[in-house]
């Protein structure tokens, strides 16, 4: 019985050595690798003067963009609306697309 125990405790005390080295080595605190920041040309106090003509300068050319997919779109619909109907029938409205 005593044989046992003293068996079983040092098995204990060895599966604990080895398992605390191996976690404490990954959630060490230290210097992690970071990948460097690049700050970029033009950067303005937020809501300054140089800050507010670059958001309208950004919001015109977002909505420029918006506009030509609009139209893009508006001109590929026209194309689906304009083609010759189905010749066995009548039309069956949108199912014909």
């Amino acid at each position: 019985m005593l044989v046992r125990a003293i068996a079983l405790s040092l098995a204990l005390l060895i599966g604990i050595g080895t398992i605390i080295p191996l976690a404490t080595q990954q959630t060490e605190a230290g210097p992690h690798k970071h990948r460097k920041h690049r700050k970029h040309a033009k950067h303005y106090k937020k809501y300054s003067k140089g800050w507010w003509r670059q958001y309208r300068a950004r919001q015109r050319h977002n909505q420029r963009g918006r506009q030509e997919s609009a139209r893009a779109l508006a001109k590929d619909w026209t194309k689906v609306r304009h083609r010759p109907r189905n010749q066995d029938g009548p039309s069956r409205g949108f199912h014909d697309l």
